[in-house]
């Protein structure tokens, strides 16, 4: 495997859902190729403390999670610029290969499209893989405090849980595809963003491979982050339902306020029967679709806790 750079100089930015641009700093674009084919774009950039920190950032780049810290367990120091490395949405670097041979011309390319309404200018095209911060440690030497999303794989992996991941990923798309969905690949990671419409409304799904565990999990996004003022409420409710729930169980990040449901299967070394997958899929599907509307109820305040907990115990669990 091969990586390739080169830095974009000019003023660059991404913009997120509702079209604010991100202000970028020290923007690198990279991809990696492999016996002449480009398996993957990354790009690396820095950002001021103030924006990392708001909570706004991680309705960006499709992190679904908290970051989780590696080697260097410290806090980020307000004092310093965050760099921050992302991936490109698999479907979208074909389109950006259309128009790109070489790194240096998709760099050129990005920023002739640079305040375009173009989707690879967008974030939820990209996938935030690490969060990191240079210091000095206490002896004085160069040091690094990173954090990692749940996209980034794990730089220890071995060959061997390699092949179960493109298995457990095969499989899922198998799956997905005899179902007729519609789907986006992050294929190295081994995920699958998916979208569904239920009685409730529609909302963003997605399929993960975990290649270290051999886990297949599948998460239901609920359709708007809590504000602030409801997490409380909404927080005890989702703790309150999980205790009854007999697969799976709902998430919600304090911090940004996303709510998702989740329902994952450790396999070992075994392949999951398609029957037990579908099942999953269906009731993820169906919890969602029964609890989303209750879930606004009490973040809205139009229903107290123990209400929603009275309106979730009438619901059916089963699936048809």
């Amino acid at each position: 495997m091969e990586t390739n750079h080169s830095a974009i100089s000019q003023p660059f930015s991404l913009r997120d859902r509702d079209g604010i641009p991100l202000e970028m700093h020290n923007v690198d674009l990279s991809w990696d190729e492999e016996d002449g084919d480009v398996m993957s774009c990354q790009m690396t950039f820095e950002i001021d403390f103030e924006i990392y920190q708001q909570g706004s950032l991680r309705e960006m780049f499709n992190h679904e999670s908290e970051l989780r810290a590696t080697d260097f367990g410290e806090e980020f120091h307000r004092d310093r610029m965050v760099e921050l490395e992302i991936i490109l949405d698999d479907e979208c670097l074909d389109d950006l290969l259309v128009h790109a041979n070489t790194v240096e011309e998709a760099a050129k390319y990005l920023l002739e499209l640079n305040g375009s309404e173009s989707p690879l200018l967008e974030t939820e095209n990209w996938y935030l893989l690490y969060a990191k911060q240079s210091m000095l440690d206490e002896e004085g030497s160069s040091a690094e405090i990173v954090y990692r999303t749940h996209w980034a794989s794990e730089e220890d992996e071995s060959e061997d849980v390699g092949i179960e991941t493109n298995e457990l990923f095969t499989q899922l798309i198998d799956f997905f595809e005899s179902e007729d969905w519609d789907y986006g690949l992050l294929e190295e990671y081994g995920i699958i963003k998916l979208s569904y419409k239920g009685l409730s409304g529609e909302w963003d799904c997605f399929a993960l491979g975990n290649d270290l565990d051999t886990e297949i999990g599948f998460y239901s996004i609920y359709q708007e982050n809590i504000p602030e003022v409801s997490r409380l409420p909404v927080s005890e409710f989702l703790t309150r339902a999980n205790y009854g729930m007999p697969v799976g169980n709902f998430e919600i990040d304090l911090d940004s306020g996303e709510v998702r449901f989740k329902i994952s299967v450790e396999l070992g070394n075994t392949i999951i029967p398609e029957e037990l997958l579908g099942c999953n899929v269906e009731r993820n599907l169906a919890i969602a679709d029964r609890f989303f509307p209750i879930i606004k109820l009490v973040a809205s305040g139009e229903v107290s806790v123990m209400q929603a907990i009275a309106l979730a115990q009438n619901l059916n669990f089963e699936t048809n």
